[in-house]
C-alpha cells in the first residue's frame, strides 16, 4: 500500500481535560505519515497550552488561534488550509483506536470511487464509561439513501478526500448539522462507506453538540432544507409505508411508496412518525441495495444511483 499523507482536522473550544486523551490517541497511530491541523475557537481553559505541549514536538502540525469563528466556518477553513488529499476528522474529546488511519487510508486507496469512509464507534460518557450506540450502515447505497433524512456517519470517525469535499462546496456554518448538510451534497458526487470496525470512542457529554440534542430530526430536516441538492427528496416524511414491487432491471428501480407528506418547513415529527420514518428508511435502503447488486461501479458512481431510482408518490401535499 502507498503511504499518502493525512491531515487531522480538529476544531476546538475549551477542550480540557479530554483533549489530552485525544492527542495521545493521535500520537499512538500505527500509521506514521500524518499531521494535525487545529483551529482554536477562543479557548480559555488551557487548551492552547496543552496543544503546544504536543504540536509540533510530538505530533507534526500547526495550531491556528486568535481567529475564533463558528464550528462550520472553522471546519471549512481547516479543509482549505490542509495540504493533503486525505483529511481525517477528530474532535477534542474523542479517542482514536491505534489502527484507525491504517484501516481508513487502505480502503479508499483500494476503492478510488469512495470519497468518504467512516467507521463504527463505541460511545462513551464523561467518565469514559461505555454507553449504547447505534451501528452505522456500511454499504454505499444504504448510506447515500439514508443521508436524505438521517445521518449515517459518526462525524469524528470520517476520513475524506479533500478534493471531493471542495467539489461539494465544503462545510457551511450550520451548527448543529454542518456535517449532515455536507453529506447530503457529497452523496450526489461520490460513493460513501463505513468500515465495520469500531475505530473511535465517541464521547457524548451534556455540553457536547450531540449530548445537548435529544431530538435529532429537526437538525436532519434543517440540513435538508439548507442543501441545494435533493431538496424534494430530503423533505419527504412518511405517514404510511405501503410498499411493493422492487424491480431492478436495466439500471432502473421502481418503488411504489404511498401516502407521503411533503414539507420544507421545520420538522414536527411525533414519536410515531419518527418510528415510521425509521421503518421506511429500512425498506428503501433494501431497494437501494437491490439496485447496487445489479449495477456495476461505473453506474453506481455519483448521482446515477438516484437517477436510476424512481419513487412513485401517490399523494403529496
Amino acid at each position: 500500500m502507498n503511504n499518502p499523507p493525512v491531515t487531522w482536522l480538529m476544531p476546538v473550544r475549551n477542550g480540557m481535560p479530554c483533549i489530552r486523551e485525544t492527542l495521545a490517541s493521535i500520537a499512538a497511530q500505527h500509521y506514521d505519515n500524518h499531521r494535525l491541523l487545529v483551529w482554536d475557537n477562543g479557548s480559555t481553559d488551557g487548551t492552547i497550552e496543552e496543544l503546544r505541549q504536543w504540536v509540533p514536538s510530538k505530533i507534526p502540525g500547526r495550531i491556528v488561534h486568535n481567529q475564533p469563528m463558528g464550528l462550520g466556518s472553522s471546519l471549512a477553513a481547516l479543509v482549505r488550509q490542509a495540504d493533503t488529499e486525505y483529511c481525517a476528522r477528530i474532535d477534542a474529546d474523542d479517542i482514536n483506536r491505534p489502527e484507525r488511519l491504517v484501516r481508513q487510508v487502505t480502503f479508499p486507496e483500494e476503492h478510488p470511487a469512495v470519497g468518504i469512509v467512516g467507521s463504527q464507534a463505541q460511545a462513551i460518557d464523561e467518565k469514559g464509561s461505555k454507553v449504547e450506540c447505534r451501528p452505522a450502515p456500511t454499504a454505499d447505497a444504504e448510506i447515500r439513501w439514508r443521508t436524505r433524512w438521517l445521518t449515517s456517519f459518526f462525524h469524528p470517525s470520517v476520513l475524506f478526500r479533500r478534493s471531493v469535499v471542495l467539489a461539494a462546496g465544503n462545510y457551511r456554518n450550520l451548527k448543529p448539522y454542518e456535517d449532515q448538510e455536507l453529506w447530503i451534497r457529497m452523496s450526489n458526487i461520490t460513493e460513501m462507506r463505513n468500515l465495520p470496525e469500531q475505530l473511535i470512542e465517541y464521547r457524548r457529554t451534556q455540553t457536547s453538540v450531540t449530548g445537548e440534542t435529544t431530538d435529532f430530526y429537526p437538525g436532519f430536516r434543517g440540513a435538508a432544507s439548507h442543501s441545494r441538492w435533493n431538496v424534494a427528496a430530503c423533505c419527504i416524511s412518511p405517514v404510511d409505508t405501503s410498499f411493493s414491487n422492487v424491480n431492478a432491471r436495466d439500471g432502473s428501480v421502481a418503488v411504489d411508496a404511498a401516502s407521503f407528506i411533503c414539507s420544507s418547513g421545520p420538522a414536527r415529527e411525533s414519536r410515531t412518525q419518527a418510528e415510521k420514518l425509521f421503518h421506511f428508511d429500512r425498506i428503501l435502503s433494501r431497494a437501494m441495495l437491490v439496485l447496487e447488486t445489479q449495477l456495476d461501479s461505473r453506474h453506481r458512481t455519483g448521482s446515477a444511483v438516484y437517477r436510476a431510482l424512481t419513487i412513485e408518490i401517490s399523494r403529496a401535499k
